[in-house]
């Protein structure tokens, strides 16, 4: 189920952001019900669509959108905090919320006219990412032998 780009009237029409509290308070109220579906969550093997969306609800996905456009650009302190409180509850969904929650902060780090492009249109965005690593297999060969193999040994 795709997530729609909801978000709780009070935080889409706040004249100011809401404050860090609040948004911690509003994950802080999810976490009996995301700690109760955490063996389900690992049974099938993703988050419950159901606790993402709530996750959405609240705001969370805005939290490292440029404030220009409607972001809270909150610290990375309460990144790591938000994520060990679901953690708690259950790891699958902090980790996959976590996730998640930067694909907007490296959209941020994008030329300004392609964030005008992609956050125009909607609050924030969940666009899957990866970092592909590049070179020749025989210097990936070396790195890894070197790895096993520890330092001064060669392998």
């Amino acid at each position: 189920m795709p997530l729609k780009s909801v978000v709780l009237s009070r935080r889409l029409n706040a004249e100011k952001p809401v404050s860090i509290d609040s948004m911690l308070a509003d994950v802080r109220s999810l976490l009996p019900a995301i700690a109760a579906d955490a063996a389900a969550v690992e049974k099938q093997r993703k988050p419950m669509d159901h606790h993402m969306q709530a996750l959405a609800d609240i705001g969370l996905y805005r939290f490292f959108v440029p404030k220009r456009f409607g972001g809270v650009e909150y610290p990375l302190t309460t990144f790591v905090d938000v994520g060990l409180m679901l953690a708690e509850a259950c790891t699958s969904t902090a980790w996959a919320t976590t996730f998640c929650m930067e694909h907007n902060w490296m959209l941020s780090q994008f030329p300004m006219e392609a964030q005008v492009e992609i956050f125009s249109e909607v609050p924030w965005v969940i666009a899957p990412g990866t970092i592909a690593i590049t070179g020749f297999p025989s210097l990936l060969r070396v790195v890894l032998t070197s790895q096993v193999a520890g330092p001064g040994v060669r392998g």
